[in-house]
């Protein structure tokens, strides 16, 4: 499976983050599944997600 490579974080707040996608956004909380990956953590300055790989890091 090929990991989405074009996925955005924008903004954490608290228990959410902005997350976007080919253009689309969308607000997302820890357990989410989305776009094909799980969100697994969000810290203030980075969203951990899953995929079928394994776990990434998105840096804002």
């Amino acid at each position: 499976m090929q990991r989405i490579v074009y996925l955005y974080m924008g903004l954490s707040i608290g228990d959410d983050s902005i997350l976007n996608f080919n253009g689309e956004s969308s607000v997302v909380n820890v357990g989410q599944k989305i776009w094909g990956v799980t969100v697994v953590a969000i810290k203030n300055d980075r969203v951990i997600l899953k995929d079928d790989i394994g776990k990434f890091e998105l840096k804002n």
